[in-house]
């Protein structure tokens, strides 16, 4: 009888590497996913010759790009490391269980394992984080969500020892949107019905003369940006982006910014997340045409401000 096994979704490990080209011995956490996707670890191409043949010309191999992306539902127990992962500088303080990541231009190197169990077990090192988003919202599905979660990855190994002792599954609550306070400027308005905030490093691989192997990542300029919905109680948002200030009446160059904090905090297991700016600005506000009556919101697009550090453009903060 033939043995088929259950195509579940994925079980991704982790763990961060000593330096650049030592993968780790072991994941050190696991991650459930969604939407895992993978680069071909080969780029294949056919030959552009022409010759006499009326085929096609054969494929060959021009390189390795391996690399991975996928979905979570932000539990605590995986902020601290997706905040490392994006950011690359992390300062945890082991007493208190609080990690503080900030913007570094020094990659961390991570290993990945993408394992079936049973099946096969590929491994993927040198991995960099790259890009990601936070998303969560007030109805329906209100779980905090990481999505497009991305690394590049140096190497690549397939079929290695699957690890032993795979966790149970993973009943850990994911942090949900009535746990979340978003102050403006230090405000809390009460008004945030949605949040997503996306984080890219813009890296690229760099290959360079190195053989079947990528050198290293290299880090582009930080962009970190999204939209922030809420329903609306007075115009002076508008204002502020249509003239720069939120009591302006006319058009100015002045560029309206203000701190933003995003805050999931549950009290009474001690966890939490924040992603804080010190500097947001609005370049757009739309609003729906509501034919049902319902609140009128305002969803603000925003993009952080250059800081004279770029450590405090974005600070994510984990306590799990």
């Amino acid at each position: 009888m033939s043995m088929f096994f259950p195509g579940n979704a994925k079980l991704i490990g982790i763990a961060a590497q000593v330096d650049k080209d030592t993968p780790a011995a072991s994941p050190t956490l696991y991650f459930e996913v969604t939407n895992y996707t993978k680069d071909p670890v080969r780029t294949q191409a056919p030959l552009n010759e022409t010759d006499r043949s009326a085929q096609q010309g054969a494929n060959h191999v021009t390189a390795i790009t391996p690399g991975c992306g996928f979905d979570c539902y932000g539990r605590p127990g995986y902020m601290s490391t997706i905040s490392e992962a994006l950011l690359w500088d992390s300062d945890a303080d082991i007493t208190n269980g609080i990690d503080t990541a900030v913007p570094s231009q020094v990659p961390v190197y991570w290993t990945i394992w993408e394992i079936e169990p049973g099946l096969y077990t590929d491994r993927y090192d040198g991995c960099v984080g790259v890009s990601g988003t936070f998303t969560a919202q007030d109805e329906g599905e209100t779980e905090l969500k990481v999505t497009g979660l991305t690394f590049i990855a140096l190497g690549f190994t397939a079929h290695v020892t699957e690890p032993v002792s795979l966790p149970d599954p993973n009943d850990e609550m994911p942090f949900i949107f009535a746990e979340v306070t978003v102050n403006y400027d230090s405000n809390h308005l009460g008004t945030t019905s949605a949040f997503t905030v996306n984080v890219n490093r813009n890296a690229k691989r760099i290959t360079g003369d190195n053989g079947f192997q990528s050198l290293d990542v290299s880090a582009g300029k930080l962009q970190v940006d999204g939209t922030i919905t809420r329903y609306v109680e007075t115009d002076g948002t508008k204002r502020a982006v249509d003239t720069g200030t939120a009591g302006g009446t006319t058009p100015t160059t002045t560029i309206f910014d203000e701190s933003l904090e995003i805050l999931f905090d549950r009290v009474a297991e001690s966890k939490s997340f924040s992603i804080t700016s010190m500097a947001v600005a609005y370049p757009t506000r739309e609003q729906a045409i509501n034919l049902d009556g319902s609140p009128l919101a305002e969803v603000l697009g925003f993009a952080t401000q250059p800081q004279a550090d770029a450590a405090d453009n974005i600070t994510l903060v984990s306590e799990a």
